[in-house]
């Protein structure tokens, strides 16, 4: 396993990922309640940490076409040739995506720059580019290698916006707790958010359940290899984790609907602990799923 471009792909996927995860919350759950009660300076500070998970998308480009131009040239990495690296860009798939991911996320980076005192226009075009950026991963991974239909890609890119949404959508949820007793937001005006961000949640995990079948069912051509293979065994380990998740999702769905008298604090306090255990799951699923990327899939062992 070429631990380099594991290192350096989990970075590229992840600052893309959070990104687009920060703008569907400011968008989704933040913002309809910004310009009455949440202080601006929660938004500034969310559109601040997504241009630096776009930068880390962007500075991660370069490194990861040289480790992979190394790794298909079997030479070490200072003696990749520039005619190679230049080859590999205009002439392959995956040289196109990455052009077109360096440029998106640094139009990326530029527009969150300029709307990260405003969440107006400028955070809508940042939200456009962050999701553009992202579904370019369904052209470099196994359902793209296994099928090329604009059917299965689609469902990888609905797969991966379902992601942003949640589970990735529970970090900006957790800065927002945080900033809530910092900047005295009342409950009453946090429940809001979380009734809208826990409805968000409730439709990207249909879409992941869906989307994550059906990709299953392409790269697992035979589910008894899920039992066999290292690709099966980290899959099932993910998805495991994933039942969890959702879990504890659940309970936190049913603190936020109860109609009980109790001290809105301490329902929110609750919920917070809970959404820290999601958000520390979430961190083993992105392990996983780098570590997949880098696993031979059943499909393309004969199985």
């Amino acid at each position: 396993m070429n631990f380099p471009i594991l290192i350096f792909g989990t970075l590229h996927l992840v600052g893309a990922l959070l990104a687009a995860g920060i703008l569907l919350f400011v968008w989704m759950a933040l913002r309809p309640s910004a310009s009455a009660v949440i202080p601006k300076g929660i938004t500034e500070r969310l559109l601040h940490i997504a241009a630096a998970s776009a930068f880390l998308c962007f500075v991660s480009v370069i490194p990861l076409i040289m480790l992979v131009c190394a790794m298909i040239t079997g030479t070490s990495l200072t003696r990749v040739h520039i005619f190679t690296f230049r080859e590999i860009l205009c002439v392959t798939t995956f040289g196109n995506v990455m052009i077109f991911r360096f440029c998106a996320a640094l139009l990326l980076v530029i527009s969150l720059y300029f709307s990260r005192h405003r969440a107006g226009r400028g955070s809508g075009i940042a939200l456009t580019l962050s999701l553009l950026l992202l579904l370019s991963f369904g052209l470099t991974g196994h359902v793209f290698a296994c099928r090329t239909s604009v059917l299965d890609i689609g469902v990888v890119c609905l797969h991966l916006a379902a992601v942003a949404a949640w589970p990735m959508g529970l970090f900006p949820l957790i800065i927002f707790l945080q900033r809530k007793n910092r900047d005295a937001i009342s409950a009453a005006a946090a429940l809001p958010v979380l009734m809208r961000f826990s409805r968000l949640s409730i439709g990207a995990v249909v879409f992941l359940a869906l989307t994550g079948i059906a990709n299953t069912y392409i790269i697992v051509p035979n589910l008894r290899l899920l039992f066999w293979t290292p690709y099966g065994f980290l899959l099932l380990l993910k998805i495991l984790i994933f039942l969890i998740m959702i879990s504890l999702g659940a309970i936190n769905y049913f603190r936020l609907r109860r109609h009980t008298p109790s001290d809105p604090e301490a329902r929110i306090q609750k919920i917070r602990q809970l959404i820290t255990w999601e958000a520390i799951l979430t961190l083993f699923i992105l392990i996983i799923a780098s570590l997949l990327t880098l696993t031979p899939p059943p499909s393309s062992l004969g199985g």
